[in-house]
């Protein structure tokens, strides 16, 4: 089948909440050859390294560590997205847990080229199953490019200059990304 998409995943001092990202991406209806996972860990001071490290032996799809000096966000998603080696890629929090079909979903709304899609994204107060309900409609963001959950075809992201690095603290890296996609006449599909 081949490797399809590319699953970048930021991270920082999530030692306890990674786990339960991961092993849901290791449960996914899409064949694990068609899809890899980057964990991009932005210069964590807690156990992060050796948990990734653990869960590589479980992993049924390839698992992949960068770990850079702390930098913010803009700059993992940027190395995530560099070392992908898949066509599209899914940004993903690491505070994410998602469904079964989380991967085959974003490939399949990938129907053209030059689409953003967007995911659902459920608040929960405590680690849930979130295939025990359906998504809402109140559970997709509005934002063209958020990227707690969204994929992009990789050659797009670099043609739009990637996240810009300025961008240290908490948010907006992703707002103003997708308003330069959105230059490039990207449109908004949804998984």
């Amino acid at each position: 089948m081949g490797l399809k998409a590319s699953v970048v995943i930021p991270t920082y001092n999530s030692q306890e909440l990674l786990p339960f990202c991961l092993r849901a991406l290791f449960d996914q209806t899409a064949p694990p050859t068609s899809y890899e996972v980057v964990v991009v860990d932005d210069g964590s001071t807690d156990d992060t390294p050796a948990v990734v490290a653990a869960l590589q032996k479980e992993a049924p799809c390839t698992l992949r560590y960068i770990r850079l000096e702390h930098a913010g966000r803009a700059r993992a998603r940027n190395a995530g997205a560099l070392a992908a080696r898949a066509p599209i890629i899914i940004f993903l929090d690491s505070d994410m847990i998602v469904r079964r079909e989380f991967v085959a979903s974003h490939l399949a709304a990938h129907t053209r080229p030059g689409l953003v899609v967007n995911g659902s994204v459920r608040n929960t107060p405590v680690p849930a199953d979130p295939n025990e309900k359906a998504p809402q409609y109140n559970d997709y963001s509005r934002a063209f490019f958020a990227t707690g959950n969204v994929s992009v075809e990789r050659e797009k992201l670099i043609a739009a200059g990637l996240f810009d690095e300025s961008f240290v603290e908490y948010g907006w890296e992703d707002l103003e990304l997708g308003h330069r996609l959105r230059q490039l006449g990207l449109k908004r599909g949804k998984s």
